[in-house]
């Protein structure tokens, strides 16, 4: 269920965009998404959390039924996909900072 944190980044950009003001009008190209400004960056976060969120249900389930076969216990399971998620956030706000360094 841990495999969630692989969202952390875009939900990360979702909060930021929310902590923004709105914009007077409606910016160039974003003529037709102005009256729903801020559900965009909702969704860009909510696909990948969702979908994790599923692939996460479904591998515990096989987990739990698998549990006796399994070489390392369910909590150690959840302590990897902890680090891994941690990493990967860390690594791509690191990769996005130094992007923005560039511009």
């Amino acid at each position: 269920m841990l495999l969630v944190i692989f969202a952390a980044q875009r939900a990360m950009y979702a909060i930021a965009a929310l902590s923004k003001p709105r914009p007077d009008g409606a910016p160039k190209g974003f003529e037709a998404f102005w009256p729903t400004w801020f559900s965009g960056f909702c969704f860009y976060h909510n696909r990948m959390f969702g979908g994790l969120f599923i692939v996460g249900i479904l591998l515990d389930t096989v987990a739990r039924k698998f549990e006796t076969s399994l070489p390392v216990n369910i909590n150690m399971l959840g302590a990897i996909a902890i680090a891994i998620g941690l990493i990967y956030a860390v690594a791509q706000m690191a990769i996005a900072k130094a992007k923005a360094a560039k511009a």
